[in-house]
């Protein structure tokens, strides 16, 4: 009786594993990983599963973060007229963290911009709902409440300052909210999320700032 050949061997694997002989149906291979075990005992191995293709972001979550952008840079505008024009310690303490906090997400959001086609594409989807302008946001103020607000000084400055700020917060919850809802990207909605929460507390703080100036 004779021995089966090698080449009679490979075919009759082949048939086993189903495959047609092109190899076409067969799945990539995948790298073995090493799975850490206990002090003497041999390393196991399991197959490496192929890495999850993250679905695109939501057109809310590329909203959001482009829309916000501009409006936290306005924030910090108007916060660092604070050192130089504010009378009043709670609002010259306020204005610092907003400008350390809203600095810090500016950075969190235009890197993840950058990560899914960068300022270009924020810019493009900005136009097409009519959101160039920090301005055109909610809550932003005009250019003009701008100016007025960097020639005013002491308790003027001071109350001037909180009734901007207040609607500009609220604009940002706004944002927030919507993200929130429509989103998607779960780097974004813990974002939207923070800044509901962080600027719901600064506007409390904010009005009742705003009657001790103006009292």
């Amino acid at each position: 009786m004779k021995r089966p050949t090698g080449a009679v061997l490979l075919c009759a694997a082949a048939l086993l594993a189903g495959c047609t002989g092109s190899g076409a149906d067969l799945p990539a291979p995948t790298a073995p990983v090493l799975l850490p075990q206990g002090p003497g005992e041999p390393a196991a191995t399991t197959t490496a599963a192929p890495p999850v293709q993250e679905p695109p972001p939501a057109e809310a979550d590329v909203e959001f973060a482009a829309m916000m952008v501009p409006h936290h840079r306005q924030a910090l505008r108007m916060a660092e007229l604070a050192p130089e024009r504010a009378r009043d310690e709670g609002v010259r303490t306020l204005a610092a963290r907003i400008a350390a906090g809203q600095g810090a997400e500016i950075d969190v959001l235009e890197s993840w911009l950058d990560e899914r086609g960068g300022v270009a594409g924020a810019a493009a989807l900005q136009d097409h709902h009519g959101a160039g302008e920090a301005h055109d946001m909610p809550g932003a103020v005009t250019p003009a409440q701008l100016q007025q607000l960097a020639e005013a000084r002491g308790a003027e400055f001071d109350a001037l300052f909180l009734e901007l700020m207040i609607p500009h917060h609220e604009g940002a919850l706004t944002m927030a909210a919507e993200a929130l809802d429509g989103g998607t990207d779960v780097r974004v909605q813990e974002m939207a999320a923070d800044v509901g929460v962080t600027q719901e507390v600064e506007v409390q703080r904010m009005r009742e700032l705003l009657e001790r100036v103006r009292a």
